[in-house]
């Protein structure tokens, strides 16, 4: 009852009828200001007691500094939100210097956080790239899905987004071979990870970061990658056009994998040069598998193949006639698709469907991705 009703949810309790207040406050009454000290970023702060539940809660992102023991160094401007704190704001009590520019800090030389000071990330979620695992509650709620898991309670963040807070630009960088405006991303951002080789690195990222696009190129939505706070993406949006009577588009060759380029083809050259055209169940889902069907004629497993492949409308000139579900429907299959036998024969010799070569069994219909 003697600490003031404004006050007592800034202290930890004691019990239920008591509070836990730093000695300097009782012999005060919150009438002095705190020693002045600099936090994370050269921002302007105050010395405030472990004992106030807003300091002991950030107390991973904080340092000591100047100040005594069992103080550390709170902003008087919340870097997320730009907002002043209450470390500054008291009776006795104001910040002397206005709200920084917060995307124009030098976090390289003053960070908001050191990355030290926490536990690397395993190398199961990131490999050596650079990234340590906080408290979830530490990190803004809208930040968290996109964030890999360490443990329970803990989150895997880029050292680069736990220096800035997130208030830097990322490295600016052009995707799929220069035609895409993107930012420099971590791998260890699942949405990053994912995409696997679909992603280049380009010639201004580190070795672990890939290019992401400012907007999704199937959609043409934004992606993310270029809209932050001190962010935003500059050039139109690049979207991969439409080929195959739009079933299919041209993605750069350069993020397909090389084992799958041959499969790609573009007939009615509908594609810019180094785009090949893919169809659009593999561009949406790089780990896409055809659907079973039997064929019509021969009742033999297959696959519900796209005709915009490579010798799915039209087999290699050797086989035509020769492989009977290929160049017709089949009941199982939806428009665009045909049944591929899984295998296939010729004269008691094996082939390969997608490549001319004798004594090849199997014709990859019916294969993973």
């Amino acid at each position: 009852d003697s600490v003031a009703e404004k006050d007592r949810d800034k202290l930890a309790n004691c019990d239920a009828e008591s509070k836990c207040v730093p000695d300097k406050l009782i012999r005060n009454g919150g009438n002095s200001a705190p020693k002045t000290c600099r936090a994370g970023g050269g921002i302007e702060g105050r010395c405030q007691s472990l004992c106030l539940a807003d300091i002991a809660k950030d107390a991973q992102n904080l340092s000591q500094g100047i100040c005594d023991a069992g103080e550390l160094c709170a902003p008087c401007y919340d870097a997320r939100t730009g907002e002043p704190t209450a470390a500054c704001t008291t009776t006795c009590d104001a910040a002397k210097e206005p709200a920084p520019n917060f995307c124009a800090l030098n976090y390289d030389a003053t960070p908001l956080v050191d990355p030290a000071k926490f536990d690397a990330c395993p190398a199961s979620l990131c490999g050596a790239a650079p990234a340590h695992c906080v408290d979830a509650d530490s990190v803004g709620e809208k930040d968290r899905d996109k964030l890999a898991t360490c443990d329970g309670d803990r989150l895997c963040v880029p050292d680069e987004l736990l220096r800035s807070g997130g208030n830097k630009a990322p490295k600016a960088c052009t995707a799929f071979d220069g035609k895409a405006e993107g930012r420099c991303q971590s791998l260890c951002l699942p949405d990053i990870a994912a995409e696997g080789d679909s992603l280049e690195r380009g010639p201004v990222c580190s070795e672990f970061e890939k290019c992401a696009p400012c907007f999704n190129p199937k959609t043409g939505e934004d992606s993310g990658a270029c809209s932050t706070t001190c962010d935003a993406p500059v050039a139109p949006p690049y979207v991969f056009s439409n080929c195959c009577e739009d079933r299919a588009r041209c993605v750069p060759t350069s993020t397909i994998p090389q084992a799958k380029r041959g499969s790609f083809i573009d007939p009615a050259k509908e594609c810019q040069a180094n785009t090949l055209c893919v169809p659009d169940e593999y561009v949406e889902d790089p780990d896409f598998t055809a659907p079973s069907c039997t064929t019509d004629d021969t009742k033999a497993p297959g696959a519900c193949v796209s005709t915009c492949l490579d010798g799915v409308a039209t087999p290699p000139s050797a086989y035509q006639g020769l492989i009977p579900a290929a160049g017709k429907p089949d009941a199982d299959c939806t428009p665009g698709k045909y049944c591929v036998p899984c295998k296939v024969s010729l004269g008691g010799a094996e082939i390969d469907f997608f490549g001319d070569i004798l004594g090849i069994t199997n014709t990859k219909a019916c294969d993973k991705n």
